[in-house]
């Protein structure tokens, strides 16, 4: 899990340690970030601020990742266009829509 809000980062890590779990936590920009993923994931969850407008940025660097099998779910405001990744649900949810991807 990435969080670039150290302060957000806080409260996560003491909602998991309520629950008993310790989260992998990475705190930093997750671009940055994402370039220094060393697993494969089942499920990475993209929900990066509305109209910030890296989602773009966000898939082209998961293009660069052993993502075979991987589903990618985002959360947003507006339809995304994103090459190379495969459609496959997409949900409105009170103006939000949650997609799933898969890459191709």
């Amino acid at each position: 899990m990435f969080e670039k809000n150290p302060k957000v980062a806080q409260v996560l890590k003491k909602n998991y340690a309520t629950l008993n779990l310790t989260p992998n936590l990475k705190i930093g920009d997750s671009l940055k970030l994402l370039e220094k993923l060393e697993r494969k994931f089942d499920v990475i969850y993209v929900d990066p601020p509305y109209y910030s407008g890296v989602y773009n940025e966000v898939f082209s660097r998961l293009s660069k990742a052993d993502l075979q099998g991987t589903i990618i779910i985002t959360e947003h405001s507006e339809p995304l266009s994103i090459e190379g990744f495969t459609l496959i649900k997409e949900k409105s949810y009170g103006g939000k829509l949650v997609s799933f991807y898969t890459f191709q």
